[in-house]
């Protein structure tokens, strides 16, 4: 039997799904033995955008992306994934190389758990491959009839 993987979907790929650019079928039919998870970083983000969008009066469009998010397991940012980010940042700073931190938090928080990350940014998170993460492209789901 398969190994279940834990496949880390960042914001890119939440937005996409709420608007129904990405079907979640497609993405079960891809990865059958995987179990898809998010980052507190990407929680953040999405909880951001559901409570403007509540603030704005679109209360049930918000409260629906707020009531998506609690069908995931959140891994937290842990003092080691702090660490290990921050190290990475210092590493590629001297190679002339800049991440967003928000990038870096969710690539440390893959790396420190073994997860394996799907993105529509692909090339936000390319360089990070050299530090054991794992990144899959989500382009090839959008908009498949």
């Amino acid at each position: 039997m398969d190994k279940l993987s834990k496949i880390c979907l960042d914001s890119s790929v939440l937005i996409a799904l709420e608007k129904a650019r990405i079907s979640a079928e497609d993405l079960r039919r891809e990865f059958p033995h995987a179990h898809f998870v998010i980052s507190v970083i990407s929680a953040f983000e999405q909880a951001y955008g559901a409570y403007i969008l509540i603030q704005k009066g679109f209360k049930q469009k918000g409260e629906e992306i707020l009531d998506g998010l609690k069908g995931f397991k959140i891994y937290p940012l842990t003092s080691e994934a702090a660490f290990l980010a921050a190290k990475i940042s210092a590493e590629l700073s001297l190679m002339g190389k800049k991440i967003e931190p928000r990038d870096l938090f969710i690539a440390a928080i893959c790396i420190q758990n073994e997860l394996e990350l799907l993105t529509l940014n692909v090339r936000h998170f390319e360089l990070l491959s050299l530090y054991g993460l794992k990144v899959h492209s989500a382009r090839p789901f959008l908009n498949r009839s």
